[in-house]
């Protein structure tokens, strides 16, 4: 199984844009409200997306975008507030 070598997030709660280069471990250090757990919901909610959409199928490329066409009720996770 192949590793994760960049994750991007982008408009994921109060993470705007950032790009994080993975590695073997990867270890997230910031003050209180820094975005830390943001980043791990963020992980967490791209990964339900994929395993949703790979249950349910209805999956499309469309240039860069994924598209789908399944009800956010039927995703295995969602991030809380």
């Amino acid at each position: 199984m192949g590793h994760l070598k960049q994750v991007h997030i982008r408009r994921f709660k109060r993470l705007e844009d950032i790009s994080l280069c993975l590695d073997g471990t990867n270890v997230l250090i910031g003050a209180n409200n820094a975005g830390k757990s943001s980043v791990l919901q963020a992980i967490h909610f791209a990964v339900s997306v994929a395993q949703t959409s790979k249950l349910l199928g209805g999956v499309s490329w469309r240039q860069d975008s994924y598209e789908l066409s399944f009800n956010p009720s039927q995703l295995l996770y969602s991030p809380v507030a």
